[in-house]
């Protein structure tokens, strides 16, 4: 398994390194990778990163709340880009810790501490990287990168002309695949037509009836005859899992 470590000192990097290596259990190996933030940023937009585990500082004194490498913004583009990767932030500022949570991650720790949390925070990533490893993944070509996405993520997808556009809730994707292309790649998912040029996740419909339906975020798409009673299968049978 992969870590990366990204931190703009030199001496930290050191540090984790050390700490990670002492840490770890007995007949674990990590490959560890060492990241300044803008080299991090770098391999994430390129399609260049390959780390299942990434510790990472929340602030670089450096830069700025505002900056491309503030370590917020950056784990955001890990989490869009590549969901299966788990972040430990680590910080020797607590005021920070609020941010964390606008990203999704694993684990926070003060830098103080590291000696003492890193090697649960490090088991807590690994299994939660193998539990995710079961779950779906589409992977297609967005704007020329290869790009990964949960299928649990998807809100919906549209005819784009001769394309289609995947839509999360916090980005939209191209696609070269065609609707029955998509729909025949995420066979078992409760992802379904609703219209000749939309297929919409069932995880997130909020309202429901014979000509329409309306997501979670507000949503609205019409429902033709040719899909109704496929529609409502796979609503019933999403809602009867749940229960």
């Amino acid at each position: 398994m992969k870590i990366g470590i990204c931190d703009d000192d030199p001496a930290e990097i050191v540090r984790i390194r050390s700490i990670i290596k002492e840490k770890k259990n007995k007949g674990e190996e990590f490959d560890l990778e060492d990241y300044k933030p803008e080299n991090l940023q770098a391999d994430v937009a390129e399609g260049y990163f390959d780390c299942q585990i990434l510790v990472m500082d929340v602030y670089f004194e450096h830069g700025s709340r505002e900056a491309d490498y503030d370590g917020i913004d950056l784990a955001k583009q890990v989490n869009e880009k590549y969901p299966l990767c788990k972040i430990i932030f680590v910080s020797s500022f607590s005021e920070y810790t609020e941010y964390v949570y606008d990203t999704d991650h694993v684990f926070f720790i003060q830098k103080k501490n590291m000696e003492h949390f890193i090697g649960n925070a490090l088991q807590k990533a690994v299994k939660a990287y193998h539990e995710d490893e079961k779950e779906r993944i589409i992977e297609f070509f967005n704007k020329g990168q290869k790009t990964w996405v949960r299928l649990r993520d998807i809100l919906f997808v549209e005819k784009d002309d001769r394309n289609i556009r995947i839509h999360t809730a916090n980005e939209s994707y191209s696609s070269i695949k065609s609707l029955k292309q998509f729909q025949d790649d995420v066979k078992g998912e409760p992802i379904t037509r609703c219209n000749s040029a939309t297929l919409v996740n069932i995880r997130y419909v909020k309202t429901l009836n014979t000509r329409a339906l309306t997501l979670e975020n507000g949503q609205e798409f019409d429902i033709s005859d040719t899909y109704a009673e496929q529609v409502k299968k796979t609503f019933l049978n999403w809602w009867k899992g749940r229960m």
